[in-house]
């Protein structure tokens, strides 16, 4: 299909992990496979929209264009900036980035510096929260189910917690997260995603309280105007055997638009 209008007032957002030319696990991609994703969304009509486009247009002040997507990036692994930066700014695109904010401070190898984060938002990118130390499972007190941490109470100097102390430690995680990205690179900070996706009504009230008023999910469908900002949908595509044609596709998919496009170029 030619490039067109598949659809209008609404935003796909997209999310990318790792970047390696080994594809180390399913949830990475090669360089080359982001640059070729970039290069479909081009050739085929699609609009890749600023992160102050987006909430401008979910607070009512702009409007979007046709094709609208949103790129995103989760976990702030250091291939962020030595391979995802460069073919951006060679696209003039800008992403979102969610960190572990943790990594930064423990010189995590293998993730974002501080340095490297402040040049990235020089470069118009935008850094926002993904925990500051909370993303990984924990088996549910008396079964052997994992649920993220922020999601299950879990055991203190052997008892469990109240549903409180629950909150209080969800709280604390991401207030701590959004204060040193505030603090460390000078910006404002109102965004956060889940880690696996998903969290409870009582981590959502945690993560409100914390002052974010924009929270990401991956609820795979498209943002409208009258998306819940407190459960915005994205939909991954960084997977290591995701082709162009799937991406573009899977894109149409969430927007609900009814057509086929080649994935190429144009």
């Amino acid at each position: 299909m030619r490039r067109g209008i598949y659809y209008k007032n609404r935003v796909v957002v997209v999310t990318f992990h790792d970047m390696t030319t080994s594809h180390a696990s399913h949830w990475s991609m090669t360089p080359s496979a982001f640059q070729a994703d970039l290069d479909a969304l081009e050739s085929n009509g699609f609009h890749v929209i600023s992160n102050r486009q987006f909430i401008g247009w979910l607070q009512h002040r702009n409007s979007v264009p046709p094709n609208a997507v949103l790129l995103t990036f989760d976990d702030g692994y250091q291939s962020m900036y030595t391979e995802a930066l460069p073919i951006l700014l060679r696209h003039h695109m800008t992403g979102t980035f969610f960190v572990i904010v943790g990594r930064q401070d423990q010189h995590a190898p293998g993730f974002l510096s501080w340095g490297e984060l402040k040049t990235m938002v020089h470069d118009g990118m935008t850094v926002a929260s993904h925990t500051y130390n909370s993303h990984y499972l924990v088996n549910v007190i008396g079964s052997n189910k994992q649920f993220p941490v922020f999601d299950t109470p879990i055991l203190v100097n052997g008892k469990k917690e109240t549903e409180y102390q629950t909150y209080l430690r969800d709280y604390a995680d991401f207030r701590r997260a959004r204060d040193e990205l505030q603090t460390r690179l000078g910006i404002t900070v109102n965004e956060f995603a889940w880690p696996y996706g998903w969290g409870t009504d009582l981590a959502r009230k945690a993560a409100l309280a914390a002052g974010y008023s924009y929270i990401f999910t991956t609820f795979p469908s498209c943002v409208t105007p009258q998306t819940n900002r407190e459960a915005i949908p994205r939909i991954d595509i960084g997977y290591s055997n995701t082709t162009p044609q799937q991406a573009i596709q899977d894109i149409l998919r969430a927007a609900g638009a009814h057509v086929t496009v080649d994935g190429g170029k144009a």
